[in-house]
């Protein structure tokens, strides 16, 4: 019971601030009418205090009720999931133990959160205390896979799962399917029924950055460009750039007919074609702007014979074309191969007078004749110096 509260009535009169602050001093009296003014200010505070608070044995009362009402909602493992500090493996299973006298068995969607001791590879079931292990699926039926150490999971029970027998859902659950990473797109992520995966497929679709990079360092573009050039197969090719940018030069021939084409690599557009009724032979050389071929012409279309042809690299126009001279008039019959003498800029070529013998020539930049071997070599090897460009 509380203590009977003594009343004092007389509200007197406050006494002023300046009394307040000094208060009483040695010698003084106390006016009645202050000292009725204090009393009865204490009074009712502590009637007030008194009155709000209650007794002791409401209070007490009322905070047992509230700590009885606090834990029946905080073992409600639907509305709030259990969240254990011990979680071991032992095989295949997490082994989850609940400190809680209460806990007889699984509940129908009760909640389960997780932090995964270990990894498991391949699929693995819970055990609650000493409950029978349940299954863990996924939200497509299948059994989850390969659960990685530290990731924190959320499962929820359902009776009725795996055929009645009960199993555990794991939520928040990503894609699932049978891709593998050979079958998507390289850097791509994607999800499939053993967890997320990195695509290792090397594909770009149109207009796409190609992952490749041409000779001034930028991405080849992957275009529509997809259109048969001639019949028959490329005898020769070269890739240079020419003033920053990067061209594919390519032919294809026969003794009386060739076909020689122009892309610009970056974006596989057909700079130019061109066709000619007699036949080139031999790499392709590109300098500057201008590109170096051989060529054997039978039936005399240009100059019967061999020689070196020079063009336009950009437009595919014949510049020069001029005959390989040989001594005592004699014919070649083939331009097996040209290549380009950086240091002297020139251009050598070979051309062949039998199977076995040849000439060497030095054609200068625009396509003359500089000088030629006087001996006949046999079994020549040219040196491969590249174009520049």
């Amino acid at each position: 019971m509380p203590e009977q509260l003594p009343q004092w009535n007389a509200v007197g009169v406050e006494p002023p601030q300046s009394l307040k602050d000094s208060g009483w001093q040695p010698g003084m009296k106390p006016s009645a009418q202050h000292m009725n003014w204090l009393l009865n200010r204490a009074y009712k505070c502590i009637k007030e205090l008194q009155q709000a608070g209650g007794n002791v044995d409401d209070l007490t009362q009322a905070v047992e009720s509230l700590e009885k009402t606090v834990g029946t909602h905080l073992v409600d493992y639907v509305k709030h999931p259990a969240c254990p500090d011990v979680v071991t493996l032992s095989g295949a299973t997490y082994v989850v133990t609940l400190d809680d006298p209460t806990f007889t068995d699984y509940i129908k969607n009760m909640g389960l959160v997780i932090e995964l001791p270990v990894s498991i590879v391949g699929s693995y079931v819970i055990k609650i205390n000493n409950l029978g292990a349940k299954n863990v699926i996924k939200l497509n039926g299948l059994p989850h896979k390969n659960p990685t150490k530290g990731a924190i999971c959320s499962y929820r029970y359902s009776p009725t799962a795996m055929n009645g027998n009960g199993a555990f859902i794991l939520q928040g659950e990503g894609g699932s399917g049978n891709a593998q990473p050979s079958d998507v797109r390289v850097g791509k992520t994607f999800t499939n029924d053993d967890r997320e995966k990195t695509g290792t497929l090397v594909a770009y679709g149109l207009g796409e950055t190609i992952k490749a990079l041409d000779l001034v360092g930028r991405h080849y573009i992957q275009t529509d460009q997809h259109k048969p050039f001639a019949d028959g197969q490329f005898l020769n090719s070269e890739i240079v750039t020419i003033n920053g940018v990067e061209y594919a030069f390519s032919y294809s021939g026969k003794r009386e007919s060739s076909y020689m084409t122009c892309v610009e690599t970056l974006t596989g557009n057909i700079l130019w074609t061109r066709n000619v009724a007699y036949q080139w032979q031999g790499r392709i050389v590109v300098f500057d702007s201008k590109l170096y071929i051989g060529y054997y012409d039978n039936n005399g279309v240009i100059t019967t014979g061999c020689g070196l042809e020079v063009m336009n690299a950009l437009t595919g126009a014949s510049l020069k074309i001029t005959k390989m001279p040989t001594n005592g008039g004699q014919q070649l019959y083939d331009v097996p191969d040209i290549c380009f003498n950086s240091e002297l800029k020139e251009v050598l070529a070979i051309g062949n007078l039998t199977q076995n013998t040849c000439y060497l020539y030095r054609f200068n930049l625009n396509g003359d004749v500089i000088g030629n071997s006087s001996n006949i070599y046999s079994q020549f090897q040219p040196m491969p110096y590249p174009s520049e460009g």
